[in-house]
């Protein structure tokens, strides 16, 4: 029985000794962690900057396709090939006018 009691103590012995090095651990953890979160609030102002560039970059963006957009729309209409030359393009023109000027 005191070989048992013995075996027992020396593991609660190596538990305890766990037990501080697993406290010191958390400690260094959480004091990195508050050194993260203080260090994130601490620039916020550079976050605005950020959304604002990609604002400008979605405006520049929406430009180019505004320019493109009808370009390819036009050019789609007038590539098409299969249109017999012999026939009257007078619905070809008129069904043009009529999207093309809203476009």
């Amino acid at each position: 029985m005191a070989a048992i009691k013995n075996g027992v103590e020396r593991e609660l012995q190596e538990l305890e000794s766990i037990m501080k090095l697993n406290y010191e651990k958390m400690k260094n953890i959480n004091a990195l962690r508050d050194n993260l979160d203080s260090g994130m609030s601490a620039r916020p102002a550079q976050r605005i900057p950020i959304s604002t560039l990609q604002g400008q970059n979605i405006r520049l963006l929406t430009y180019v396709t505004f320019f493109f957009l009808p370009l390819t729309f036009v050019t789609s209409i007038f590539g098409m090939t299969n249109i017999d030359p012999q026939s009257s393009f007078i619905h070809f023109v008129i069904a043009t006018i009529i999207i093309g000027i809203p476009t």
